[in-house]
């Protein structure tokens, strides 16, 4: 009987390979023990990860198996953009012309919650 110990690891640019030569069930198991983790913030949209899964034999005949999941966020600060910029928006203002907008486009997403508590607004000085 060949040992799991047998199914070499090999990582690259977004690739797991496990190589044998070994059983079916340990592979099985290897491939059941699989966990995705995000080590950062916030997780970078799309919130959907697509996996695909080939296994091939001795005889190099292979099968394909996807695994689709959604990410599901949690206690994420909201995502605010003004003009399309994240940190920082510029715009004019031209004097008498009347009242002019200077947000321009305004987004905000919060994928964890269907409503937010506040939006404070300050004016500040110009050397802020």
């Amino acid at each position: 009987a060949l040992p799991i110990s047998d199914i070499r690891v090999k990582t690259g640019n977004y690739t797991l390979l496990l190589e044998g030569p070994a059983y079916p069930l340990d592979f099985e198991e290897s491939i059941r023990s699989l966990v995705y983790d995000h080590v950062g913030d916030e997780v970078s949209p799309p919130l959907f990860r697509r996996l695909s899964v080939v296994v091939r034999d001795s005889n190099q005949l292979q099968a394909t198996a996807y695994v689709n999941f959604t990410i599901v966020t949690r206690e994420d600060a909201p995502q605010l953009s003004i003009g399309g910029n994240v940190m920082n928006y510029s715009s004019n203002y031209v004097e008498g012309v009347g009242n002019q907008s200077v947000t321009g486009v305004v987004s905000i997403v919060d994928s964890d919650s269907n409503d937010l508590l506040s939006a404070n607004v300050e004016m500040l000085s110009p050397q802020a």
